[in-house]
Order: structure tokens, then sequence, then C-alpha cells
């Protein structure tokens, strides 16, 4: 058994000080988050089948809007998680995605490109790493991104761009990141009350009623009767991409073996838009998977992480190279 950990993080606009939120205590306003982060990012416990809980350091942490962060600041952010910086892509809006992992779990070997980050609001980065383990040549593939939030369609054309460049190296292929869409599973599960207009208005198909505008009172009251049974739909084009690409929802198959609800917990305020998919051989490692909360100001979006088996990877399902 050889098990490794993987988490994404929206650190939140650089992990800048706290701006007041709603219950947020008094003497929280204007805390510096990154020690938060660092606590919350550092180590990983899972609880065991027996009760029993395992502290560990990740193999691999990916964060999301590192707004004003240079590849000094990743090295300093590093040091502080006990890991080594890969990469930070600063060519897409300036909230830059980056990773750092430990080289002692994924070998010393690492790469990282950004190539096409002009195609995608955010940027993406893609690490590959030469896994022990894996057959001679071959590499795991972890794509991070941030898929914007302004547009369905270019997001789900991002969508599509961040699972090809996970597959860059075949069929080891991780992609995660805040893809702030609704998913598959649990699609019904979300808070509309903290959205904005634009979240709202792309998260989402509204029913012809809604665009409706009658000026009388009895067009008016069946334009409300009718908004009461016709709901909107929440908006699946980046979900479907991903599920198309056949890179499954780590939550959703957890979820899907054990029928806990836990696992479809939300990752942000509203909904639950951080992901971490894996390709079919990197499903069948999959041994767990959480969202971490705590502390619980050091950022508006919670951690997601994985645990997987590097033993259990079916490598008759990764037997293919990407052309």
């Amino acid at each position: 058994m050889r098990e490794v950990t993987l988490v994404v993080q929206n650190i939140g606009r650089g992990a800048g000080a706290l701006d007041a939120h709603p219950g947020m205590p008094r003497e929280m306003i204007g805390a510096q988050r990154w020690p938060m982060l660092v606590e919350r990012l550092k180590t990983v416990t899972w609880t065991e089948p027996d009760g029993t809980a395992t502290t560990v350091t990740p193999a691999l942490v990916a964060l999301n809007e590192c707004e004003g962060w240079d590849w000094a600041r990743l090295e300093t952010a590093a040091a502080d998680l006990g890991l080594q910086p890969l990469g930070i892509c600063t060519e897409g809006s300036g909230n830059a995605p980056a990773m750092l992992y430990d080289p002692a779990q994924f070998g010393a070997d690492a790469e990282w490109f950004t190539k096409h980050s002009n195609s995608s609001h955010h940027g993406l980065g893609l690490a590959g790493f030469a896994v022990p383990g894996l057959p001679d040549g071959k590499r795991l593939g972890v794509c991070v991104s941030h898929l914007t939030p302004f547009d369905p369609d270019a997001a789900k054309s991002e969508a599509h761009l961040v699972a090809c460049r996970a597959y860059r190296y075949g069929g080891y292929a991780v992609a995660l990141g805040d893809f702030n869409y609704l998913p598959l599973v649990g699609r019904h599960s979300y808070d509309t009350g903290p959205m904005t207009a634009y979240n709202w208005a792309n998260r989402f198909h509204f029913p012809r009623a809604f665009y409706w505008q009658p000026t009388g009172r009895i067009g008016r009251a069946i334009r409300s009767m009718l908004l009461k049974v016709q709901r909107p739909r929440p908006n699946l084009k980046v979900a479907k991409a991903f599920h198309a690409m056949r890179l499954g929802d780590a939550a959703a198959l957890m979820y899907q073996r054990t029928r806990n609800k836990q696992y479809l917990a939300w990752t942000c305020p509203s909904m639950r838009i951080d992901w971490i998919c894996l390709s079919p051989a990197l499903a069948e490692a999959l041994v767990d998977y959480q969202v971490i909360t705590s502390p619980e100001w050091a950022s508006d979006h919670h951690a997601v992480a994985v645990r997987l088996d590097l033993d259990r990877i079916d490598h008759a399902k990764a037997n293919w190279d990407y052309h």
C-alpha cells in the first residue's frame, strides 16, 4: 500500500487579510489568512475504518487565486507547508493557479507547463510527475485551473482544455481546481442567496416564465404561479464536459460507493464547485475524499482532498499514449 494525498484550495485573492463577513467575530476582521491556510493545508487527517486517525503530509497542494504572487512568494508558501514549489501561472487574469509538491512522495523528476493558458480566463498549470511505480516512461499528469465564472460556454471549452492537458502524459490524469459550476452528482444542492448576479445567471437555465414580463395583474399572477413550478435548472455543461472526457468527480465516486452524503458537502457558501477529477485508472486507486473546513475563516472556499493508493491503480485502463 502506497498512499498519497492530493489537496486543492482556492485561497481567495492572494490570501490577504480578512474582510468582514456575516457571522464573523469582530476580532477576526483584518486577521491574516495565510497562517490559517498553512494550518489547514500543512497536514491532512484521515479517519481509518476502525475509527483511528492518520495524519499525513500532502504529496501535492494545488492553489487557486494566488493574486499578486510571484516565484519568491511561492517559495515562501512552500517552505511554510514543508513542500517544494513547482510552478505558478501568471499568463491569465492574475488570479494565478499554482502547485507545490513533496518530492519524497512523488519523486524529484517533475515538469511544469503553462502552455495554452492564454486560452483560459485565469490560466492553468500542468504538472508531470515521474511517480515511482508507474510504468517506464509514464508520468502522472495533474492540471490545476480556475474556470471562468462569466460564461458557461467558455467554461465548458476551458474544461475540455483542462482535461486534454491533464491527459498530456496518457491515462494517469488528474484535473483539479475551482470549477465554478454545479456537479452532476449533488446538482440540486445549492443556495442562491450568496451568489452574485453573474454567478446566478451563468449557473442556471431559466424557464420561459422567468423572462415573461406581463404588465397586467392577471398576467403577473400567472407568472408567479408558473415560477413556483418551473424552477431554474442547473447548468451542467462543465460537469458534462469532464464526464465526457472520462474524468470522474472524486466526491461523486465516494458517494456512489457509500451513499454517504458527507461526500457531497459544499466547498463554498453556496454549492460544491471545487473538484478533484480522476481518470479511470486513478479512480480505481481512490481510497477516500474529504472537504477540509478548519480553520473556519481561512478562505471563502474549503479545501478538498483525495487519498489515493498507488498500488491500486488499474494500469490496464491507462494503456495508451497521448498523440
